[in-house]
């Protein structure tokens, strides 16, 4: 099991400077990466985001660069500005000027256009080399973030841990009170039938329905069976290494489902009160299960 609440830096000083790398993971439904750049280094922001969509499955990520390059990056990474696109870009600027009646813009937003400024890479193994430098670097800080997530994971299994306990131990109560609970469900029974005036004209048949409907609601053993056996699948989920989020919080979903028709179905005060217990250490669970992959 892993959190989702993590956090993981690297600082390193390589030949082309010094730069840190910083990574916050927050819970979200999904994976949703965000990654902030200097701007000689822009251009990699794909290549950084597909290397750490292979490795997390799910959470907000805030990936951070911080970079001071020296002369020797500097001497491989050029930044120059297209001047065609330049030019392009100020021919529609007149016409949107002339025709439209707009102030033109100042020339630093044409700077700021995608695709104006750029860097020119210089030579190819050098290129090679610092992207080599950063992925091993993105590596090392992907293993933290996971360490980190693996505690997170193991706090919050053993949150949930204690909480299905307690559910069980509330499911072992609710079973001790079953035979008072189906002893008043008899006695309403034959207060019914002895209340009733039966004629010739009765039908036996709509009777013997409406006996099998009270039975039928009066019974909440198939609830109680089915609370253990989601009790028991979820002991054995929470041990597991890959994402169980999901399907964890659908299963406590189940439990919840079941607490409700039981304290619906009860007339026995204790059993509706434990119900509710269970309804409520099912919320919790819920809340922590947002903290997990």
């Amino acid at each position: 099991m892993l959190g989702m609440t993590a956090y993981a830096k690297r600082c390193v000083d390589s030949n082309f400077g010094d730069f840190c790398l910083e990574i916050f993971s927050f819970n979200h439904r999904y994976l949703d990466i965000l990654i902030h750049l200097p701007t000689e280094i822009q251009h990699l922001e794909f290549f950084i985001e597909d290397f750490i969509r292979k490795r997390i499955n799910r959470g907000r990520l805030r990936f951070t660069l911080r970079f001071e390059r020296n002369q020797y990056f500097d001497q491989n990474y050029r930044m120059f500005i297209d001047k065609r696109l330049v030019m392009k870009l100020s021919k529609f600027l007149t016409w949107i000027e002339e025709n439209i009646k707009i102030d033109r813009s100042c020339s630093m937003d044409l700077l700021n256009w995608p695709g104006v400024i750029r860097n020119q890479s210089g030579k190819h193994d050098n290129i090679k080399e610092f992207k080599d430098l950063l992925s091993c670097n993105l590596s090392l800080l992907i293993e933290d973030l996971i360490l980190y997530k693996v505690k997170e994971g193991e706090n919050v299994k053993n949150l949930i841990h204690g909480k299905l306990e307690k559910i069980e131990k509330i499911i072992y109560r609710i079973r001790s009170f079953i035979p008072e609970f189906e002893r008043i469900n008899q006695d309403k029974l034959k207060e019914k039938l002895e209340n009733l005036h039966l004629d010739k004209s009765f039908d036996v048949d709509f009777l013997k329905k409406d006996i099998l409907t009270f039975v039928r609601h009066a019974d909440i053993l198939e609830e109680i069976d089915r609370i253990a056996l989601h009790v028991h699948l979820s002991k054995d989920l929470i041990q597991k290494n890959f994402p169980i989020g999901k399907k964890l919080d659908f299963i406590f979903q189940e439990i919840n489902r079941e607490s409700n028709t039981i304290s619906s179905k009860s007339n026995h005060v204790e059993i509706i009160n434990l119900a509710i217990e269970i309804k409520v250490l099912v919320d919790q669970v819920r809340e922590h299960i947002q903290n997990i992959e």
